[in-house]
């Protein structure tokens, strides 16, 4: 690798760009990506069960199926390698793919739940013990009492999160049922918690081939990416001031002073990313003569300039 190359793309000075990104503007592929893979894992489990309910997925700030629909929002930071990496360093946690594919699978629960209305029968209210309004009783923080020995709840991930509200108990266990064929012996000992996944396998069987009583606008997102103005720094809470001693090919604030990021002028306006395309070869030849190196040098600039410039 060109020295020009190792600095201008150097894993440090990649990451800063990343974080001084806004979240609406990052170079995010879903193609290729971990959702795309695990995603199309959870269709696969849908399919086995024989629900042909498809749920919408999304990149989001945060994960979960936005209340009454089957759209799914997903963490944008477990989108990219190095946005994980990133979330690991300043928030001090890293989803695994297994923690992300049991995520995945519970939020398709509340969406089968959502969309055929499962919350309004009298066996699952029973079952799952629903008091009053099924969505405005949901707790409005993340603590939750529960009771580490109960035997009523199922508990994939060793965090009693079935016990925070019914519609989690109901989602939690759409999840160990879509995902733990050996359920069965898993939870043999747990009477209060089979009764409830054997109820998952009769409502999918009852309802899993059926229209959906709820059609879901996938245009209803919460919070989707391109509408987060936040940088990737004020959503984690990075501090930069040891990224940027070590990003060596940081160009930002050079573009900052040379460019307009809003040109004052009306009418029409040339973009960077358009200008340095347009006029590659003569810039180029040019610097390269008038500085003396090597071609390849200045075209690694000038690709890091289009690059950023279409952020910025």
């Amino acid at each position: 690798m060109r020295r020009s190359q190792a600095l201008l793309f150097g894993v440090d000075t990649l990451k800063l760009e990343l974080l001084t990104t806004p979240i609406c503007r990052l170079p995010i592929q879903w193609e290729g990506s971990l959702f795309d893979r695990l995603v199309g894992r959870v269709e696969r489990d849908l399919d086995r069960a024989g629900i042909a309910l498809r749920p919408h997925f999304y990149l989001s700030n945060e994960y979960g199926c936005v209340e009454g629909s089957a759209n799914i929002g997903v963490g944008f930071w477990d989108a990219d390698p190095m946005l994980r990496d990133l979330n690991e360093e300043a928030r001090g946690f890293r989803y695994s793919e297994s923690d992300i594919l049991t995520t995945l699978r519970h939020e398709a629960g509340h969406a089968f739940c959502y969309s055929y209305k499962l919350y309004r029968l009298r066996e699952f209210r029973s079952l799952f013990n629903v008091e009053g309004h099924f969505f405005r009783t949901y707790p409005t923080h993340n603590l939750y009492r529960f009771n580490p020995w109960s035997r009523d709840f199922v508990n994939p991930c060793g965090d009693h999160y079935a016990q925070k509200h019914p519609d989690d108990d109901f989602a939690e266990t759409f999840a160990v049922w879509l995902g733990d064929l050996t359920w069965k012996k898993t939870y043999q000992f747990f009477p209060g918690a089979l009764r409830k996944l054997e109820y998952v396998g009769q409502a999918v069987a009852k309802y899993g081939g059926r229209r959906v009583l709820v059609k879901t606008d996938p245009t209803d997102e919460h919070d989707p990416v391109d509408e987060l103005k936040l940088t990737v720094k004020e959503f984690l809470g990075a501090r930069v001031r040891h990224y940027r001693k070590r990003a060596r090919g940081f160009i930002d604030p050079h573009l900052r002073q040379l460019f307009r990021v809003r040109p004052r002028r009306r009418g029409r306006v040339i973009e960077v990313p358009e200008l340095v395309l347009r006029h590659k070869r003569m810039l180029t030849t040019r610097v390269s003569r008038e500085i003396g190196v090597d071609e390849a040098v200045v075209q690694d600039l000038i690709e890091k300039v289009r690059e950023r410039a279409s952020v910025l």
